[in-house]
């Protein structure tokens, strides 16, 4: 009898058996592919030594021309069998390689010897302790394979002839060399290799059928569980929210809470699937919100997780963590937090400006990277990119070459190589498509194209399937004389998109309206209805306003690059860029009644800022950083604009100079914030948009002190813009409401 001495490393409670090739945890054999093992064998051979990528791959592949992605793969399958996404066997370095931060002994105390018994192709291993602490191996013959606890020796017996363990080891050569001869085959055959194997970022989604799975029209949020089975879904009806579960297959659908007077801003499942998470705020307190999660698909007693985080949560590849998001425009910071699935344990992994904020969090499938969408959320620009954070160093990284328009929801790809998104890579307000980014190269490809929104993607566990929410905008102009709503008259027909509203002196109507993938400017006559378009294969064009004088429309614009202040006639022509600067955008620009000044906002640090209408150099009038929808008295001394103080959401007066706000108006919960404001001829009042019910009023604020009051009587809809005429009788409105429902993109 023959024993082959097995070469060991040991770590922890893992075994890397060189001789067999294996990896064990205690007796269990722990799958790996042939090239994972040799990396991780090449790793443990070099303790506590940072192992450049360039060094890995010269050892493992040799001569063989391979990509670092083959590499990047095998360390997701050691990971995935050491179960180490905390990386505290394997520290990634970034830009760098890999350390191995154990111990390693070989052939240390306590190894076992393997008895091999072929008869044929057929194999008996047996595992017996010897005293000598070295595994050994002998080969018998046997017609099918079992283990025995006895020693290898009492097996083959006093009288096993030298004859029989010659045909024995004989035919352990011809297996060893057949199963070489597989492994071999298997590594170096690209259709059975998982390593040459293209990557699901270059075939996924090339040809896609998209299918709607619901027809209510106002689910605002959405995810699909791991396994595809199920869509977990939220609806507003009328100023209450519910949380929905939907079986796919049957189309059966089943109510988890519900409806109340909330705000859901997100719902996940669990990796396993056991719960259902949720991000909720009262709507009589929208902030701060807070995380639950409830048993699924059942239901049952919701436990509360995590106070103030602005998105939902995403999960690490285990389940047992989740990243989220926890912002603060009054401390100017957007932190990325990670906790226990539970809730507990929370750290800070990094942090950036609030200007530029992460956004949707998404925790890649190697458990090192969380990417998220990050940029200022203000209007126009290049504003937003996708990044990653390492979860153990927090560096960051940009994912693309350049900043897209926008870019929200991310969801990535099963083997890490490439992100889905909903986004617009463009400088206008089009609708937002599915998008998908390849990595590590950068390089986009666009998944759906139609004219409908598409938010809030997830993805099954294998990326073959993707839910989205699928909406459209249907808005309309309306006008109503004295500001009642029983004797409005809608003056456009059709499907619209119409973002923003003014009167001229001379009684038209100045809209900003999304046409063919752009934002232009129109000159609207509200009686007769004709319509003649100012801007035109200009850039992103809105946030108008009128001189007094009828001569000039004062408006933003990124035709240059960024958004900046521009003047152009009421006809349209002779177009003048009022406001300079790189890397600066602007918007919201207002006239002074005196026709003098352009008073406007800075988007990067939310800055009150004024210039002439004639253009030169600009003037800082308020540097409290939380500006917006400012608007001028008319008799030219105060603006009125939303701000935020103490966290809070409401209006500050300013002198028409500048300074510090002589007062703070509260508003009152139900009224969107930031909101536009707009004041009264006489200067008495503020208005402002509110909503009960999910439907948008008007009303009004007295300077004065006293309560605000409802002006208008709307039963339907949301208000997206308003303005009053220049007699005051009568009052433009853009009103609507999108319609949402989900969408499951496959492939065909």
């Amino acid at each position: 009898m023959q024993k082959l001495e097995h070469e060991i490393y040991s770590f922890d409670e893992f075994r890397l058996d060189l001789t067999r090739g294996s990896l064990f945890r205690g007796g269990t054999e722990l799958k790996l592919r042939p090239k994972s093992f040799d990396v991780l064998k090449y790793l443990a051979e070099n303790p506590g030594r940072l192992v450049g990528k360039d060094e890995l791959i010269e050892a493992v592949w040799r001569e063989t021309a391979v990509t670092d992605d083959s590499l990047v793969q095998c360390l997701k399958d050691i990971r995935n069998a050491l179960s180490d996404q905390s990386q505290t066997i394997i520290r990634t370095v970034p830009r760098r390689g890999y350390i191995f931060e154990k111990d390693v002994t070989e052939n240390g105390g306590h190894a076992q010897i393997f008895a091999e018994e072929t008869t044929g192709i057929h194999l008996v291993i047996e595992e017996s302790e010897e005293s000598n602490g070295h595994a050994n191996a002998n080969v018998g013959v046997e017609v099918s394979r079992r283990r025995k606890s006895s020693n290898v020796a009492n097996y083959f017996g006093p009288v096993q002839s030298r004859r029989n363990v010659l045909v024995g080891l004989a035919s352990l050569v011809i297996v060893l060399g057949f199963v070489a001869s597989w492994r071999f085959t298997s590594v170096w055959d690209g259709k059975t290799s998982a390593e040459e194997s293209p990557p699901l970022s270059a075939t996924l989604f090339q040809n896609v059928e998209t299918r709607r799975i619901t027809h209510v029209g106002n689910i605002v949020n959405n995810s699909i569980s791991a396994d595809g089975k199920y869509a977990v879904f939220t609806t507003s009806d009328g100023g209450r929210e519910a949380i929905w579960l939907k079986q796919i297959a049957t189309e059966s659908t089943q109510q988890v809470i519900a409806p109340d007077a909330v705000r859901y801003y997100g719902v996940a499942f669990s990796r396993d699937g056991d719960y259902i998470y949720y991000l909720k705020a009262e709507n009589s307190d929208p902030l701060p919100r807070v995380l639950y999660r409830i048993p699924a698909p059942l239901g049952g007693v919701p436990e509360k997780l995590v106070v103030d985080l602005d998105w939902c949560p995403t999960f690490s590849p285990d389940g047992n963590q989740i990243a989220f998001v926890r912002n603060s425009d009054n401390r100017n910071e957007s932190i990325l937090m990670i906790a226990n699935a539970d809730g507990t344990g929370e750290r800070q992994i990094a942090a950036r400006s609030y200007q530029e904020a992460y956004t949707f969090p998404a925790w890649s499938p190697d458990g090192q990277t969380i990417a998220a969408s990050a940029g200022n959320v203000g209007l126009g620009g290049d504003y937003r990119e996708v990044v990653s954070v390492g979860v153990v160093d927090g560096v960051e990284k940009s994912l693309m070459p350049r900043k897209w328009y926008w870019i929200s929801y991310i969801a990535w790809l099963a083997d890490g190589s490439g992100l889905i998104m909903s986004a617009n890579p463009h400088k206008s307000l089009a609708h937002a498509q599915i998008w998908l980014l390849s990595l590590p190269s950068g390089e986009t490809r666009q998944i759906t194209s139609d004219s409908h929104n598409y938010v809030h993607v997830s993805l099954t566990a294998d990326s073959r399937t993707l839910l989205a929410g699928h909406t459209e905008l249907l808005n309309h102009i309306w006008i109503a004389p004295d500001a009642d709503a029983k004797r409005a008259r809608r003056v456009t027909s059709g499907l619209g998109d119409y973002k923003h509203i003014r009167w001229t002196p001379g009684g038209k109507l100045i809209v900003a309206a999304a046409v063919s993938n752009h934002l232009d400017l129109w000159l609207r006559d509200p009686d007769s209805g004709s319509a003649e378009q100012l801007t035109a294969n200009a850039g992103t064009n809105w946030g108008q306003s009128v001189s007094p004088d009828n001569r000039y429309i004062i408006f933003s614009s990124d035709r240059t690059g960024d958004f900046h202040i521009w003047r152009m006639d009421i006809d349209g022509s002779n177009p003048m860029q009022l406001t300079n600067g790189n890397g600066i955008k602007y918007g919201d620009g207002e006239v002074s009644p005196d026709g003098k000044w352009v008073v406007y906002t800075n988007f990067q640090d939310s800055t009150l800022w004024k210039v002439s209408i004639e253009g030169g150099e600009a003037s800082l009038i308020q540097t409290d950083a939380n500006a917006r929808h400012q608007s001028i008295s008319p008799d030219g001394k105060w603006i009125i604009f939303s701000s935020l103080r103490n966290d809070k959401y409401g209006l500050a007066l300013i002198p028409f100079q500048g300074g510090s706000p002589v007062k703070f108006f509260d508003l009152p919960l139900n009224a969107p914030m930031p909101n536009p404001v707009k004041w009264s001829r006489d200067g008495k009042e503020i208005y402002f948009v509110a909503y009960q019910d999910g439907v948008g009023n008007l009303w009004s604020l007295p300077t004065s002190g006293e309560a605000p009051k409802q002006i208008t009587a709307f039963i339907s809809d949301r208000i997206q813009s308003f303005d009053w005429s220049e007699d005051g009788k009568s009052l433009a409105v853009i009103r609507g409401a999108w319609t949402s429902n989900m969408a499951l993109v496959v492939n065909k």
